[in-house]
């Protein structure tokens, strides 16, 4: 082979194309239409994004988990009670604790974004 290089160029431009499909097809969707969620400027988002989304989707519509923003909350409706389930996680939803790796602030943030985009959406407001 006159450029042994371009071969191991086109390995691993055919591997880099199919990580990046694959990568992009683990997206999904979260069950809902493609809007964009409707009080993306809210600071809970930010951690919501890194702890909630990859189980109950970008838009909280759900995914391998429940739908927060439908108004049907199975495990208590209350700030309270969504409070203690983030913290404390539900057993037997499967759903993990997050009381060390989310402070009491930042759980609080995510139950105004999700407040937020209940109210958007046309759930209804939990804990009213």
């Amino acid at each position: 082979m006159k450029y042994p290089g371009i071969a191991s160029l086109s390995v691993l431009t055919a591997l880099g194309l199919i990580m990046l499909w694959m990568v992009s097809a683990c997206g999904g969707s979260d069950g809902g239409d493609a809007a964009p969620v409707a009080n993306a400027t809210h600071p809970g988002w930010i951690p919501y994004a890194n702890h909630c989304a990859i189980c109950h989707g970008q838009h909280g519509r759900g995914r391998s988990a429940s739908n927060l923003v439908d108004g049907r909350w199975e495990y208590g409706s209350s700030r309270e009670e969504i409070h203690r389930n983030i913290a404390q996680g539900i057993r037997e939803a499967a759903m993990p604790d997050f009381g060390r790796s989310l402070s009491a602030e930042q759980i609080d943030m995510i139950i105004d974004a999700l407040h937020g985009e209940q109210w958007d959406w046309g759930g209804d407001t939990p804990g009213e």
